[in-house]
């Protein structure tokens, strides 16, 4: 469950992707969309957010504004709750969510938030990788322990589009694929808390990497591969 606090002003979220997802639940269809734009349901921390976040691409597809019961049909719909627990959680969690959302004129600045944590996220994960395979690999491969992950690469890309206004997509990008992101391959794994694995990443992600690595290696002062 996201962590809602109750205030004397109503119920108040502190979690950077419960936030953002609240303040979508509550933006019209063209909002939505824009909002959505360079953003990726693993760009959530949490499986349950990732699986909400993909419902609301599913519905950005057919330009539907991402409300709780827009979510919670198109949940149904997926075949995503097929049981008492997973019913139950999806409603509770939209439910706290949508109550303690903050206004959509933050939508925005929640976004690049959501995007610079998952960029830490992925650069810790980076620097535990570096720690282990520093004592383990060939020493001609060493060299290569100073490049970003593709992941680490891609985030970089979105997060600097999307703190920078003249670089940040006017449109959406093709969602198609993204949509199934949240769907664990399991239907009796779906909605799950004890699901912990995060979902593959897109196909483009090499692409974006590829485009980005010259760019990331100057910032960050490291060898490109």
């Amino acid at each position: 469950m996201n962590p809602t606090h109750q205030t004397q002003s109503g119920p108040v979220t502190v979690d950077t992707d419960a936030a953002f997802l609240g303040c979508l639940m509550r933006c019209d269809a063209a909002t939505a969309r824009r909002l959505l734009a360079g953003m990726r349901p693993d760009d959530m921390a949490q499986p349950l957010a990732r699986e909400v976040f993909a419902l609301a691409i599913r519905l950005n597809l057919r330009e539907v504004a991402p409300g709780p019961a827009a979510l919670y049909a198109e949940a149904r719909r997926a075949g995503r709750l097929d049981t008492e627990h997973k019913h139950a959680l999806l409603t509770d969690w939209l439910i706290d969510t949508y109550r303690a959302a903050p206004d959509p004129v933050v939508g925005d600045y929640l976004k690049t938030a959501v995007l610079e944590a998952a960029y830490r996220r992925a650069l810790r994960e980076h620097a535990t990788r570096m720690l282990h395979q520093a004592e383990h690999i060939a020493a001609e491969e060493l060299a290569d322990l100073a490049t970003l992950d593709e992941r680490a690469l891609d985030l970089w890309q979105r997060h600097q589009a999307a703190t920078t206004p003249e670089q940040s997509p006017t449109t959406t990008p093709d969602h198609s694929e993204q949509a199934h992101i949240g769907e664990l391959s399991d239907r009796s794994g779906r909605l799950s808390r004890t699901d912990h694995q995060p979902p593959p990443a897109t196909a483009d992600t090499a692409e974006h990497a590829t485009q980005t690595t010259s760019v990331a290696t100057n910032r960050h002062g490291r060898r490109a591969a």
